[in-house]
């Protein structure tokens, strides 16, 4: 082999290597430019994906707010009692109807509790009356002659008097009655707003008998001979 045909090989030997490092140096920017792809890529996804996540997470935070909401509506919708009684009657009967914040529903009879009952004393009588003095309380809805009264203590007596409508003045006393029916049965109930009158024991008189003292001594001179 001569000299020239060994620099001739070497040539074409430098011109492959030289194709090859010019292959080489374009496979290096091309794997760079995918590189530089896929990282833009996996960064817009990610954006995309928190922009998601922060939109699923803004929707269950509204949502668990209306069902809150919903859940207090729920609670409001069950109307339960304070005591145990017997509804007297609803204020409140129409399917849909809204009732208004602070509103009264419904009256309602306890059972089981003792009843009070709220009297006007004249103030003529105060001085003869006490906490803990006896009482008969007789409604008007019932006859008196049939289903007789209901006994009752003086509980509480006002320390003022009040004004009524006509402009006559009255202690406010407070009986508590021993039953909440009258009479024999019991399903005859005493109501909230029924009217009663109460004599209250002062000693061996009632104050029906105080004021019934003047028409007594009225008709005792009208049959007195003179």
């Amino acid at each position: 082999m001569t000299l020239l045909e060994n620099e001739r090989q070497l040539n074409e030997v430098s011109g492959r290597i030289r194709t090859i490092q010019h292959q080489m140096a374009s496979s290096s920017n091309e794997i760079r430019e995918y590189q530089t792809r896929l990282a833009s890529l996996a960064a817009h996804h990610l954006d995309q994906s928190n922009e998601k996540l922060d939109q699923i997470l803004a929707e269950k935070a509204q949502n668990n707010e209306v069902i809150q909401k919903l859940e207090e509506r729920m609670i409001r919708v069950d109307v339960r009692a304070p005591v145990r009684g017997i509804i007297k009657g609803l204020i409140i009967n129409t399917v849909g109807a809204i009732a208004q914040p602070g509103q009264t529903l419904m009256e309602i009879v306890p059972l089981g509790k003792q009843l009070e009952v709220a009297v006007k004393i004249p103030p003529q009588y105060i001085g003869q009356l006490k906490n803990g003095q006896n009482v008969h309380v007789k409604l008007s809805t019932f006859d008196f002659s049939r289903y007789g009264s209901i006994p009752g203590t003086l509980q509480k007596i006002s320390a003022s008097t009040f004004s009524g409508e006509g402009g006559e003045r009255y202690y406010k006393g407070t009986v508590i009655l021993s039953r909440n029916y009258v009479g024999e049965n019991r399903h005859d109930l005493v109501l909230p707003g029924m009217t009663v009158m109460a004599d209250i024991i002062t000693g061996d008189k009632t104050i029906l008998e105080y004021l019934l003292k003047p028409i007594q001594r009225a008709m005792k001179t009208a049959f007195t001979e003179r």
